[in-house]
């Protein structure tokens, strides 16, 4: 879904804020997309590569707002845009909610994994690490 769905609309709502800007970069605007990115990347890794489950439960919710608010911004530049790049919040909502119970559900030890993040050992390795 993601690939197939929410990539084109993320284009394809910048080329309507860029459209509707009269044809030059909307900065200003296409900033807040950069940064719901950066988080959503962030939170990727925490989530998939290290598996911090606690720390991914507490931070997907700023994922959902980052991306609330650069429908915002988008919706302020062109309603189009804002709607189409907003269409990503339901999944996001979706995604949540789905995080937040596979860190109830899910125990090491007997016990939940931590929200807050910690010092226990585990690295991110980069490919180029090795």
């Amino acid at each position: 879904m993601w690939c197939l769905i929410i990539t084109p609309l993320r284009a394809l709502s910048s080329v309507a804020v860029h459209n509707a800007a009269g044809g030059v970069a909307a900065v200003a605007t296409t900033k807040w997309l950069v940064l719901h990115l950066c988080v959503g990347d962030v939170w990727n890794t925490i989530n998939n590569v290290e598996g911090r489950l606690g720390t991914s439960a507490l931070l997907v919710p700023l994922v959902l707002l980052s991306a609330l608010n650069a429908g915002r911004q988008y919706a302020a530049v062109s309603a189009k845009a804002g709607v189409m790049l907003t269409a990503t919040v339901g999944w996001l909502s979706v995604a949540t909610c789905l995080i937040w119970r596979t860190w109830q559900i899910n125990k090491r030890d007997g016990k939940r994994d931590v929200l807050l993040p910690r010092k226990d050992g585990r690295r991110t390795r980069f490919v180029f690490e090795d």
